[in-house]
């Protein structure tokens, strides 16, 4: 979420974009967001220090993800994160093939194409440059054949 939106964009574990949802009047910052499954609520902190539920949020047996080892490819961490100026991260590729690296920002959108191509087995180097995107939270979706993973990436200048 960045300063200037007034959603968060919910996505299933594989990436893809469910639905948005409305933050509280007023609340332009996060400092924290909590799950609960049990109950299907989501709960966000403001920076002011008041805390919103949210709610509807189902979660759980609706999708299933593989198991690591199963994985056609992984993010590494991004370092540094939150960043200023560029961060680098890695993907470890199991399984060749093409593949799609983009931004998100909180509401789904794309903001920035990191790569889209063929990638050969083994470990992959990338860089993402803050140039071009406004402060804010954002969401590293990378994107093969079958499988989609993710990352929270958050641009600070």
């Amino acid at each position: 979420m960045s300063s200037d939106e007034d959603s968060i964009a919910e996505v299933t574990p594989l990436g893809g974009f469910v639905q948005k949802h409305s933050l509280p009047a007023g609340v332009t910052s996060l400092s924290g967001i909590a799950l609960d499954c049990a109950s299907g609520q989501v709960w966000v902190a403001g920076n002011g220090g008041l805390v919103y539920r949210l709610g509807n949020f189902p979660c759980g047996g609706a999708f299933s993800v593989p198991e690591i080892g199963s994985q056609p490819f992984s993010l590494g961490p991004l370092s540094p994160n939150p960043f200023a100026g560029e961060t680098s991260f890695s993907m470890i590729v199991r399984q060749p093939g093409n593949f799609r690296l983009v931004l998100l920002n909180m509401l789904g959108e794309e903001t920035k194409v990191i790569y889209e191509g063929h990638l050969a087995a083994g470990e992959k180097q990338f860089s993402l440059s803050g140039t071009g995107i406004s402060k804010g939270v954002y969401l590293l979706r990378a994107a093969g054949k079958d499988f989609t993973a993710m990352k929270r990436v958050v641009c600070v200048e």
